[in-house]
């Protein structure tokens, strides 16, 4: 691994430094805590206390701030009966993990949505998309709590998807049955609930190199054996350079609280050993910190 630091304004370099910045920022980043394999199902039936009474939500951490959630996809493994729901949304931006702290949403669906596994195969799961972009929903710090409700008061079961075969992220799905209590405190099956949710950074390239915060890019991404990350410090800053993979693990540090002058610096990370899948790269400074989500090949 190789840093090198550039002090010098190189007109040609952040050319090419913009457009891969406006290229990043055009996706819609997902995040998700589950292998999309759905054993298992949970919801309930009969009349409820109130409408959008039970709640299924999971704590998602953005891959970088500031974010927009734009869209949340659920999953349903009920064919029988099933009832219509309501996708809900509550920020937190203290991100302390101890779930929702009041019943009442930032967004909840302004009407019921049709329960897609109606009419479907028993135990096969259906997904479906809610587009929610229009409701500059701006998450600046901490995690956001996405999901689903059971609505209305009618004999259903919402079927909402469960994987059990992943247990390792016990803090990130959360029930509201008149509290909010962790799942694994809650039912008699361990897992995490099939929602995704899907994000999108609020400024662009040209905003975060101008701007108090660093820059940070890595190219190519995809990536497959080697990456280059680059990030702009507009002042002599401690900085702490790491990649995490979607459960907050660390994989590679890279720059352990080393102080470096301001300007463009460059790191050349081997990424041979990692497996395939979803990371993040995550820096702090003594005044920010970012995230940039990339894909191991």
């Amino acid at each position: 691994m190789k840093i090198h630091t550039y002090k010098s304004f190189i007109f040609l370099f952040f050319s090419c430094f913009l457009l891969i910045a406006n290229n990043s920022y055009s996706q819609v980043d997902s995040v998700l805590y589950h292998d999309g394999t759905f054993e298992s199902q949970y919801g309930a039936s009969g009349a409820y206390p109130s409408t959008d009474f039970y709640r299924y939500a999971t704590r998602f951490t953005p891959p970088y701030y500031p974010a927009n959630l734009v869209g949340i996809k659920a999953w349903f493994r009920n064919a029988a009966n099933p009832s219509s729901f309501k996708f809900v949304v509550y920020k937190d931006s203290t991100g302390a993990a101890i779930g929702p702290q009041s019943a009442v949403p930032d967004f909840i669906s302004p009407v019921e949505i049709n329960n897609p596994s109606s009419n479907g195969v028993a135990d096969s799961s259906y997904g479906y998309y809610g587009d929610i972009s229009s409701q500059q929903i701006l998450i600046t710090s901490g995690d956001v709590y996405a999901g689903v409700t059971q609505h209305p008061m009618q004999d259903g079961f919402v079927g909402i998807a469960i994987d059990n075969t992943n247990a390792f992220t016990q803090d990130r799905p959360w029930a509201y049955y008149g509290a909010w209590t962790e799942m694994i405190s809650w039912v008699f099956v361990d897992g995490e609930w099939g929602i995704t949710a899907y994000f999108t950074p609020v400024n662009n390239g040209v905003q975060n190199i101008s701007g108090n915060d660093p820059a940070l890019f890595i190219y190519p991404n995809p990536a497959n054996e080697d990456a280059v990350i680059t990030y702009w410090l507009d002042k002599t800053s401690f900085v702490n350079l790491k990649l995490v993979d979607v459960f907050s693990n660390d994989v590679m540090q890279i720059a352990a609280s080393e102080k470096q002058d301001a300007g463009n610096h460059s790191v050349e990370a081997d990424l041979k050993k990692l497996s395939t899948g979803i990371y993040f790269v995550m820096m702090q400074t003594e005044s920010s910190r970012s995230v940039v989500k990339f894909i191991k090949e």
